[in-house]
């Protein structure tokens, strides 16, 4: 996922909360930006933006226009959070900050454009990388998480028999019918692939077996293309730990799970028939 500074509106303009808003307007307006960073002596004091500019009069002083303090952010940050912050303060601009220089701000026009990237336009379901970082944040709170692979068994010859928009129908369908029966305050459900589902979960390993072997039974019966049943596999991982371990690397951990869990996937399918243990689930409806 991209960070704040790799997206944020550059080049710095600041302007000083003595200075009017018709003259903040212009400089705006010159450099192409959406709202300017309010510095006195050297120290941020607020930020300017385009709706401070329309609800004052142009003789009025910047100091009557900005909103203070700004919400300000690291260049580092990635713009998950850069979202949070902005659902948090419930602002329209960030000003990117290090230390005490400014660098740019950031819109959350600009960030609600490139988080959009992350969501799979199909099922509109989290892709791999928004999926991890929803995962870090809950590994970062301390959860224990497991990890639940899903895959849905010779698709394709989905495809080749009956063409990519039933194959496309039959993705749709297998979304739906994840979504509803996953809980969000528990699950985090992400499309990893062309056929492949994720589940990050705060369930115990027993939790998440029992709802993988849910999700395959339910799948593996309600999912048709044409007259052919569409069966599914699945892997378990994780979901061991009773208390948070200190020092965890949360980006590997995630790697460590999805991976294992994807294994798991594939073993079930290769064995061919149902298997439960204790990393594997897998149901097949023949």
């Amino acid at each position: 996922m991209r960070t704040v500074g790799e997206c944020m509106q550059t080049p710095v303009v600041t302007i000083s909360p003595d200075r009017s808003v018709e003259d903040a307007a212009r400089r705006m307006e010159l450099a192409g930006l959406s709202c300017l960073p309010v510095v006195e002596s050297g120290q941020l004091v607020g930020v300017l933006t385009v709706r401070g500019i329309l609800a004052c009069h142009p003789n009025r002083l910047v100091a009557d226009a900005m909103s203070s303090p700004a919400i300000t952010i690291d260049p580092n940050a990635s713009v998950w959070e850069a979202r949070r912050l902005f659902l948090r303060h419930l602002v329209e601009e960030l000003v990117v900050v290090e230390g005490p220089t400014v660098l740019g701000t950031l819109s959350r026009f600009r960030v609600e454009t490139e988080i959009a990237r992350y969501i799979d336009p199909l099922t509109e379901l989290p892709r791999p990388d928004l999926l991890k970082e929803q995962a870090k944040a809950l590994l970062h709170a301390g959860h224990e998480l497991a990890v639940i692979f899903l895959d849905l068994d010779s698709f394709g010859m989905v495809n080749k028999l009956y063409g990519h928009i039933l194959g496309d129908a039959v993705i749709k369908q297998a979304a739906g019918l994840l979504r509803s029966a996953t809980d969000p305050a528990w699950d985090v459900l992400g499309r990893y692939g062309g056929d492949e589902f994720v589940i990050v979960t705060r369930r115990s390993a027993r939790e998440a077996r029992a709802l993988a072997r849910h999700l395959v039974e339910r799948l593996s019966s309600e999912l048709k293309a044409g007259d052919s049943v569409v069966t599914v596999s699945a892997g378990v991982a994780g979901g061991r730990r009773h208390h948070a371990r200190d020092g965890i690397a949360p980006g590997r951990t995630l790697d460590d799970l999805m991976n294992l869990a994807s294994l798991r996937s594939t073993q079930a399918k290769k064995e061919g028939r149902p298997v439960v243990g204790e990393t594997t689930v897998t149901q097949r409806s023949s």
